[in-house]
């Protein structure tokens, strides 16, 4: 009876998940939409493969392993982290300063519910240098303007196609946020694990199908090649293509 119940679970979270990896796969591609991955077959095989991975049942270790929540940060969330700690340390430390004209240097703006909405930082004569804008506790955007007015925006999107890619660690940290749901029927974690993973590999990928038109070249093996590999080998050939892009 107790088998029973547990089997029941499992085919709730394989369903579930099943749901959750469909309709990332119509997000992803949807946002594709007119991209050279547009309709590509190698980017529809790779995220089939990943789903299938993510969809096997998990080992003992791997239940056990996300049970105990050793989960990896990923590079560039860490990366991102680090950036805002240090541009808010930076603006922290002019936050008794004063401009030419007597204006504070920082401004920090509230909303309605008073929570911070943004902190902005200006020069000695007044001119915006950043702004700092939260959504809720979370740094959303980092928005810089250099002397002559030009302005830099970064966020966390822009922060994971810049890092140095590692779908392995993204994929082992997606597979680990899914091993509870299969396992127990629960979602915690599963969407952004997964969202972040699609951001580590397909914008990636996308940059190199250009590539391939604007050089003339292949880098990205065919279809029937992707689907004939074993998936440690695919892992192995995203980390080795994605670092080219």
């Amino acid at each position: 009876m107790v088998s029973a119940r547990k089997d029941d679970k499992s085919d709730a979270g394989e369903a579930m998940l099943d749901r959750i990896l469909e309709d990332l796969r119509l997000r992803v591609f949807q946002d594709s939409k007119g991209a050279p991955t547009d309709g590509d077959p190698r980017s529809q095989t790779i995220f089939e493969r990943m789903a299938e991975k993510l969809l096997e049942g998990p080992s003992r270790a791997e239940i056990a392993e996300a049970k105990a929540g050793q989960r990896l940060p990923s590079t560039w969330t860490r990366q991102w982290k680090a950036y805002v700690a240090k541009c808010l340390a930076s603006i922290d430390r002019r936050s008794e300063l004063r401009d030419g004209n007597n204006q504070p240097r920082v401004t920090r703006v509230y909303n309605k519910i008073h929570a911070l909405q943004h902190v902005e930082l200006a020069d000695w004569q007044g001119r915006p240098r950043a702004r700092i804008v939260f959504n809720g506790a979370d740094v959303v955007e980092v928005l810089l303007t250099d002397l002559r007015g030009k302005q830099e925006r970064h966020t966390q999107q822009s922060f994971a196609l810049s890092a140095k890619a590692c779908p392995k660690e993204s994929f082992q940290r997606a597979r680990l946020a899914c091993v509870p749901l299969l396992d127990a029927a629960r979602a915690e974690g599963v969407v952004q694990s997964l969202e972040e993973l699609c951001r580590e590999v397909f914008p990636r990928l996308d940059m190199l199908f250009k590539r391939e038109l604007d050089e003339g070249r292949q880098f990205v093996p065919c279809a029937e090649d992707l689907e004939e590999m074993s998936f440690e080998v695919l892992l192995d050939e995203l980390e080795k293509l994605i670092s080219q892009g």
